[in-house]
């Protein structure tokens, strides 16, 4: 990725240059940690988890799988009667995360597109425009 495009057009700052290995050395994410983020913080593809925010996000991605976001977080997280409701599965090393987040979750509203796979394809697989193609072939050369 490219930042700091329209700043380096008009001579204010140099071009900064963000890479997958630069994102993972600095900040320890993964490409699948990011499409995980853009789930829950939302994106060009999804809404995002409405209440969530970058904290939230983080931890959330520090605790739980993808399949357990899915199953266990999001019925967690749309409850909105007893906390301590036993309707949806738990496992015993989410506890921590469930007590420090209770009074938080009540703000989170996850969307029925949340999990989808076909998100998570535009993002793997993702389809660029032919009127574009000279566009990345240029910025694949920086």
């Amino acid at each position: 990725m490219i930042f700091n495009f329209s700043d380096y057009v008009k001579g204010k700052n140099p071009l900064l240059k963000v890479t997958s290995k630069s994102i993972q050395e600095v900040l320890g994410l993964s490409r699948d940690d990011l499409i995980h983020l853009a789930y829950l913080l939302g994106c060009d593809y999804c809404e995002g988890v409405r209440g969530v925010g970058i904290v939230n996000a983080m931890e959330i991605i520090e605790n739980f799988t993808f399949e357990e976001m899915k199953n266990i977080l999001k019925p967690w997280g749309n409850l909105r009667d007893d906390l301590n409701n036993t309707k949806f599965k738990r496992l015993k090393r989410h506890e921590e995360f469930f007590e420090k987040h209770k009074n938080f979750k009540k703000h989170w509203l996850f969307n029925d597109e949340f999990g989808s796979t076909k998100v998570k394809q535009a993002f793997l697989k993702p389809v660029v425009n032919e009127e574009f193609k000279d566009d990345l072939r240029i910025l694949g050369e920086f």
